[in-house]
């Protein structure tokens, strides 16, 4: 009988040793909220590093900028180029001897055989995917925080401002048509920036295209009535969802920076002018697009911008554009050679290079 009952409450405290099923649903849920609750700075301390990453690149792409100008007293063109490829490739391919990348270089401005195919020096044009530095990502051009697809060509998060100026973009003949530090065809020096370095932005990020996102694409076939009113840009976003084009307007192929050896406007350039990521817009539907092309990243609530004297600012998405219903200016001096002002705020400010306007916030 004492055995019995020794045996009996042995099993008694043995039963009250065991969770029951309730107590490890409780314990499961508490682990759960714990982590749910973790989550989100884990996360925030990971887009950080990224944002801080991104920075860095942008850093290096600067200095490269600098050291670019301190061997041949300018800057690159912002597109150049031969025959063979159409006068279409980006100055960010010229940079890339100065970002320890001369082995890139070296096959792209020399002839090379890629598949069997001979091509001449400066390659082919810069949507040919069979031509394998065309493909190539460049990790110095690449921001960790973007997460879109790649396709079938290198892409790039960095490239050139070019002022205000919305139409005529291809077209620069001298510098009174260049309002921004870059242009296509156009090599500017430092001292061509009279606004001063530290006033104006040199490069800004972009972001490449990630499922119609608006900070990756851009809208074609708009009408010319943009250059009067970039603001009318802004009416391509689905209503109901601002962060993607309508399902109704036509898109590029290739999105911003999807293509980084093409240095037209849509693919490679920026405007100080819709505030960052914002739509983009290009008039019509001719190859080298005329426009509003925005500034954008997938960092949150802005992006980076290299200015002129290396410098690298976070800028928001809420920074003043000024009047967005007012035409894009075509000029730097008018019939007076007085100095035309940007009507686009301190964000149409910062990107003109010769306007004679003072830069009061810090940035």
């Amino acid at each position: 009988m004492m055995l019995q009952y020794v045996v009996l409450r042995e099993f008694e405290m043995n039963s009250r040793r065991a969770f029951s099923l309730l107590e490890l649903l409780v314990v499961v849920g508490i682990i759960a909220v714990l982590i749910a609750l973790t989550l989100p700075g884990v996360e925030s301390a990971r887009e950080a590093a990224r944002r801080m990453s991104c920075s860095n690149n942008f850093r290096q792409i600067g200095l490269a900028l600098h050291n670019y100008h301190a061997a041949y007293n300018q800057c690159p063109s912002a597109m150049f180029g031969t025959e063979s490829n159409a006068h279409r490739i980006s100055g960010m391919i010229a940079m890339t001897p100065f970002l320890e990348a001369s082995p890139y270089w070296e096959s792209v401005a020399n002839p090379s055989v890629n598949d069997g195919v001979s091509y001449p020096a400066m390659g082919p044009v810069p949507w040919d995917a069979k031509y394998g530095p065309w493909r190539t990502d460049i990790p110095s051009y690449r921001c960790p925080s973007d997460p879109s697809v790649r396709k079938d060509l290198g892409r790039t998060n960095y490239t050139f401002c070019i002022g205000d100026k919305m139409v005529g973009i291809h077209q620069a003949t001298g510098l009174n048509d260049v309002r921004g530090f870059s242009s296509p065809g156009m090599t500017l020096s430092f001292s061509d920036i009279t606004d001063g370095l530290s006033n104006t932005i040199a490069m800004t990020e972009i972001g490449t295209d990630n499922r119609h996102l608006v900070i990756g694409q851009y809208a074609i076939d708009q009408p010319p009535s943009i250059a009067d009113s970039p603001k009318n840009c802004l009416s391509t976003a689905d209503p109901e969802r601002s962060q993607f084009y309508a399902d109704s307007v036509p898109l590029s192929q290739y999105g911003r920076g999807g293509a980084f050896a093409d240095g037209s406007a849509g693919v490679s350039l920026v405007h100080a002018i819709l505030p960052p990521n914002s739509t983009s817009c290009a008039i019509g539907a001719t190859p080298l697009h005329d426009g509003v092309f925005s500034a954008g990243s997938y960092h949150q609530s802005g992006c980076h911008v290299l200015i002129g004297d290396g410098a690298v600012k976070f800028i928001t998405n809420t920074i003043d554009t000024g009047d967005l219903n007012a035409p894009a200016p075509l000029t730097v001096l008018d019939e007076n050679e007085s100095p035309i002002p940007s009507p686009y705020g301190l964000w149409g400010k910062l990107g003109t290079r010769a306007s004679e306007e003072g830069i009061d916030a810090d940035l």
